[in-house]
């Protein structure tokens, strides 16, 4: 197996076994592009364990605002009002008591959760063509399940 790699500072990581006829690549990025581990740390243990792996303040903040599309207000919200409401919870998410105790809270909800505890949660995204489809590849399926999970979890 022979892969070109651009001359950076850039940290690779690749899995092969010697005995494989064929080697399979599924993303050619660095390790450190993403806020996410390495394909091979979440293929092991829970989905619980893969969250404490990854960078949880960027997938937050990134899970901010698609979680709070889907409250339901009582009362009819201006435009104003959402984009204050936003600012403030964005503002909160730098502080660091808010973020441990929050950061704290997704963990255990999805510590209580059988999805957060299954330690085969990989297959059932291996198996789910359209999960794969949508993703684009494997490895951006498992984040995009890791980054779900924290949206539902808010």
């Amino acid at each position: 197996l022979v892969v070109h790699l651009p001359r950076a500072d850039h940290k690779w990581c690749f899995d092969f076994d010697a005995s494989w006829r064929f080697g399979f690549i599924d993303t050619l990025l660095p390790v450190d592009a993403t806020s996410f581990p390495p394909l091979h740390q979440m293929l092991q243990g829970t989905l619980w364990d893969a969250l404490q792996l990854v960078d949880m303040r960027q997938i937050i903040t990134q899970a901010l605002r698609p979680s709070l599309a889907r409250l339901v207000y009582p009362e009819a919200r201006r435009a104003e009002d959402l984009t204050a409401q936003i600012k403030r919870l964005l503002g909160l998410l730098k502080t660091a008591s808010f973020f441990d105790m929050l950061q704290s809270l997704i963990l255990d909800i999805v510590a209580a959760s059988p999805e957060g505890t299954d330690p085969n949660w990989q297959m059932q995204i291996a198996i789910a063509p359209q999960s794969l489809a949508l993703a684009g590849t494997f490895q951006a399926a498992l984040h995009s399940r890791l980054t779900t999970t924290v949206e539902k979890a808010l």
